[in-house]
């Protein structure tokens, strides 16, 4: 094993145990700049010269930039000596699915490219996995994104977003429970003014996903999901299906074989949200793609893109060494 190889496996083990910590990351130095095309994104400094940037894309989440997973994985990359870039999603930050969030990406990365030195290396979670996995499809970045690690990404929206649509509540165990109620939510605020929430039943919604994965109570969850969202029978509402001009846009379905980075896909092997298969699918494309390197890891060392402890010896070398990968 050569020093690059150990100095890599450091980094990624750093990586590994800083989405672990229980304490909370927050309040990191940052400056708000403007991307070539007059967008926003969050740029932060390491402590001495960045060999290189990471470009973090959040998944569907209220918090996007604020998410204390996202900050964790600020702090482990700046100790690595990287600069961080964070564009800005509005799209998936209001769980919807917008063609503007692709521009946003492409546009961060041509900022990114253009103003800073050294290689690009993008790290996104769930759908802006499936986002970031686009542009570096797309002919304006594919030759600027370096390497690509996705947490969870879906290969087809369309399918997936179909599935979760006509999703009864699963309470078989926590996993399945959490998730489907999860998904309940999603639609309930995404459509909040069309089903006719009050106000206050609105802020509650708001309020749970804002803390779903953050200390809101499962018991908390449940009652006003029964109270409240469950007499909307969201399952058998396809007039709420929306965004489907869209689908294809954002999804990278089709698109792999024009990837030039290397790409490592981690996916959760028990996964709620997005079925694993799509990790496998999106691999299955990759391989097409001559003279050109991808791994994958299915592992239920993540509760969707969430890095847990585990006794697997194997699971957690090889998840530090793809999480190495960023710092190729």
């Amino acid at each position: 094993m050569v020093m690059s190889d150990i100095r890599r496996l450091g980094r990624g083990f750093r990586l590994f145990i800083r989405s672990l910590q229980a304490r909370p990351v927050s309040n990191i130095p940052h400056q708000v700049q403007a991307t070539l095309a007059g967008r926003t994104m969050e740029v932060y400094e390491p402590p001495r010269t960045p060999w290189k940037t990471v470009v973090p894309v959040y998944g569907m989440g209220l918090r996007g930039e604020r998410d204390p997973r996202l900050f964790k994985f600020v702090q482990a990359c700046l100790e690595a000596g990287t600069r961080v870039v964070v564009p800005n999603l509005p799209g998936i930050k209001q769980y919807e699915f917008r063609g503007g969030d692709l521009e946003s990406m492409l546009d961060a990365i041509e900022t990114v490219h253009s103003r800073f030195p050294g290689p690009v290396s993008v790290v996104a979670f769930s759908a802006g996995g499936s986002i970031s996995l686009s542009a570096a499809a797309h002919p304006r970045t594919a030759d600027k994104i370096h390497s690509l690690l996705a947490f969870g990404p879906l290969y087809d929206i369309r399918e997936v977003w179909h599935i979760l649509h006509n999703q009864e509540i699963n309470d078989s165990d926590h996993k399945k429970l959490d998730a489907s109620l999860w998904t309940q939510y999603v639609i309930a605020y995404r459509n909040r003014d069309q089903l006719g929430f009050s106000d206050a039943e609105k802020a509650t919604i708001h309020d749970t996903l804002w803390n779903y994965d953050f200390g809101a109570s499962d018991q908390a969850k449940r009652e006003f999901f029964e109270c409240v969202i469950a007499p909307c029978d969201l399952p058998h509402r396809s007039d709420l299906l929306r965004e489907d001009d869209v689908f294809d846009l954002l999804s990278p379905r089709g698109k792999l074989e024009k990837v030039r980075a290397r790409v490592a896909v981690l996916h959760d092997s028990t996964d709620m949200i997005v079925p694993p298969a799509h990790g496998q699918r999106i691999m299955e494309e990759l391989l097409r793609r001559p003279n050109h390197q991808q791994r994958q890891l299915s592992t239920p060392l993540l509760t969707h893109v969430t890095v847990e402890a585990g006794a697997n010896l194997r699971d957690v070398y090889d998840m530090i060494d793809m999480l190495g990968e960023v710092f190729i």
